[in-house]
C-alpha cells in the first residue's frame, strides 16, 4: 500500500515514459460505460492530450457499430420512449425485450393495450409473443435475405415515401437498383415465414401513421441494422415526431460512452475527428494538438498488444475490457487500472487506483432516448476520491494540467465545445434532427447498401495475446 501521490506519481510517470520513448501510439486507453459522461469526457481528453493517443475504446459494449452514423450522422436512437407509447405499431427486431429490457417492454405492454399492433421479428420464443399481432420465427441466417426481400417489395410495388426520400435522404437510385436484385418469391424458400405473414407485416408497416422499431444494438448485426434504417426512411417513418428507431443498449452508460468521444475515430459530441475545423476547436479549448495518427478501437488495441505495438494502458473500469477481465494484465507492458476493486486473482497491473462506484459519483449518464439524466452522489467516496479527480490528478502528473472545481465545471465545458448538450442541463434529450435535417455533412440520410463485416472475435484476438 502507498499513498494516492505515490501511486499517482508512479502511474503517470510510466505512461509518460512510453510517450517520450515511442509516441502517443504507443499507449492505449480503455473506458467504461459506468463511468458517468464527465468522466467518460476527461478520459477521452487525457488519451488525446496527454498520452497523445487515438486509440481508445471500450469492449465492455459493442459501440463501434456505426450503422446509425453512418445512415443519419449521429450513432443513437432517432426516437424517444414516448414515442412508443403513441405509436400505433411497434416492430421489435431480433431480441427478447421483456428478458434484456423489462422496462421499455411494460412501455410496449402499455401501448398494445391502447390498440398499437405489435409485430416480433425473432427466431426464438420470447415472453411477449402472446401479445403480437404477427410474430415472424426468422431463420436467424437469413434475418438479412428476409429484410432485402421486404424492402424489395416495397420498391416493386411503389410503396416508397417518393417525397421524403426525394428531399431527406441521398443514394436512393443505387439503393433501389440492389434490392430489386431481391424479390421475394424467389428467395421465400429461404425462411421459416410463409411468404404471406411477410407480406402482411410490410403492409402493417407501410399503413401506420406513427410506427416504431425496436433493436437490440448490443446484438444485432450491422448490416440488419444498415437495412432497417433503410426501411424507415424510404417509408419516411424517421426524423420527425412519434416514429423512428429505439437501439437500446445494456451498460449504463454506453450511450454516454459514444457521445463523449471514447472511440478512435470521433470527438466529445460525435464529432469526426479528420474534421479541420473540429480539431482546432478542440485544440484552442484543451491547449495541446490532437494526435494525427488513425488510432486504434478497442479489438484493435486488443490486437496491438499482441504484435507488440502496445507498450502501456490505462484501463477505467475492469468491465472495460469485457469478457477478457484481468487477463489482459498477463501481458508484460505497463499497465494502470483504476476500479472499485482490486483483482481477486493475478495477473495484477502494474498499478491499482481506487476508483469510487456510482453511489460515490456525480455527474450525469445518457439513456437509449439521448436524455440526459442526472445521477446525484448519495455517500462520498471510501477512497477520498471521485473518479474525475482521479483522472485528473493522472493527467497533471504526465505533465497535462486539468484542474476543475467541479463536475459542473465539466459539464460546462463540455457544453461549450458541443452544444447539443446543453439540453442536458435540464434533463432532456439532445436532439437527432436540426430544423428538419439530419446530422450529416450534408443534411440528408443517406440510403446505403449492407456491407460484408469482417467480425475479428475478441476472445480470438485474446487466445493470440497469451
Amino acid at each position: 500500500m502507498v499513498s494516492w501521490d505515490e501511486a499517482v506519481a508512479l502511474a503517470g510517470r510510466g505512461l509518460k515514459l512510453i510517450t517520450e520513448r515511442g509516441g502517443g501510439n504507443r499507449l492505449a486507453v480503455l473506458s467504461s460505460p459506468q463511468l458517468t459522461n464527465e468522466e467518460n469526457y476527461l478520459v477521452q481528453k487525457v488519451a488525446r492530450a496527454a498520452l497523445g493517443t487515438n486509440n481508445i475504446g471500450c469492449l465492455a459494449t459493442p459501440v463501434g457499430s456505426e450503422g446509425l452514423m453512418k445512415s443519419f450522422g449521429k450513432n443513437a436512437s432517432t426516437g424517444s420512449y414516448n414515442d412508443i407509447l403513441t405509436s400505433d405499431l411497434i416492430l421489435v427486431f431480433g431480441c427478447d425485450i421483456a428478458e434484456d429490457y423489462p422496462i421499455i417492454a411494460l412501455k410496449i405492454r402499455e401501448a398494445v393495450g391502447k390498440g398499437s399492433k405489435l409485430v416480433i421479428i425473432n427466431p426464438r420464443t420470447t415472453r411477449m409473443d402472446s401479445l403480437a399481432k404477427i410474430g415472424l420465427k426468422a431463420n436467424p441466417r437469413t434475418t438479412l435475405a428476409l429484410l432485402r426481400a421486404m424492402l424489395n417489395y416495397i420498391i416493386t410495388y411503389d410503396l416508397v415515401d417518393r417525397d421524403f426520400v426525394q428531399s431527406r435522404t441521398t443514394g436512393f437510385e443505387d439503393f433501389a437498383r440492389e434490392m430489386r436484385k431481391y424479390p421475394l418469391r424467389e428467395i421465400a424458400d429461404t425462411f421459416w415465414v410463409k411468404p404471406s405473414k411477410i407480406i402482411e407485416t410490410i403492409l402493417l408497416y407501410i399503413q401506420a401513421q406513427r410506427p416504431v422499431i425496436v433493436v437490440n444494438a448490443d446484438t444485432i448485426k450491422p448490416a440488419e441494422l444498415t437495412l432497417i434504417n433503410d426501411l424507415a426512411l424510404i417509408t419516411g417513418n424517421v426524423g420527425r415526431d412519434g416514429v423512428g428507431i429505439i437501439a437500446l443498449r445494456t451498460p449504463g452508460n454506453a450511450q454516454g460512452l459514444i457521445d463523449m468521444g471514447v472511440s478512435p475515430d470521433y470527438l466529445p459530441g460525435q464529432l469526426p475527428i479528420t474534421d479541420i475545423a473540429v480539431r482546432q476547436k478542440f485544440e484552442a479549448a484543451w491547449h495541446r494538438p490532437l494526435p494525427l495518427e488513425k488510432g486504434k478501437d478497442a479489438i484493435g488495441i486488443i490486437e496491438g498488444i499482441e504484435k507488440g505495438e502496445i507498450q502501456g494502458i490505462l484501463v477505467l473500469g475492469i468491465d472495460a475490457v469485457g469478457e477478457i477481465g484481468n487477463a489482459i494484465f498477463e501481458v508484460p507492458i505497463f499497465s494502470v487500472l483504476v476500479d472499485t476493486v482490486l483483482p481477486e486473482m493475478p495477473p495484477y497491473p502494474d498499478v491499482v487506483l481506487p476508483g469510487a462506484t456510482f453511489a460515490e459519483s456525480e455527474g450525469t449518464f445518457t439513456n437509449c432516448e439521448r436524455r440526459i439524466q442526472h445521477l446525484h452522489r448519495a455517500i462520498p467516496p471510501l477512497s477520498g476520491k471521485e473518479n474525475w479527480e482521479i483522472i485528473s490528478l493522472l493527467a497533471s502528473a504526465m505533465g497535462y494540467s486539468m484542474d476543475y472545481p467541479s463536475v459542473s465545471s465539466i459539464a460546462t465545458e463540455i457544453a461549450g465545445l458541443v452544444p447539443i448538450f446543453k439540453a442536458g442541463i435540464h434533463g432532456e434529450q439532445w436532439p437527432f434532427v436540426e430544423d428538419g435535417r439530419f446530422r450529416s455533412p450534408n443534411g440528408l440520410a443517406q440510403l446505403r447498401l449492407a456491407e460484408p463485416f469482417e467480425n475479428f472475435e475478441v476472445m480470438e484476438a485474446l487466445g493470440k495475446l497469451l
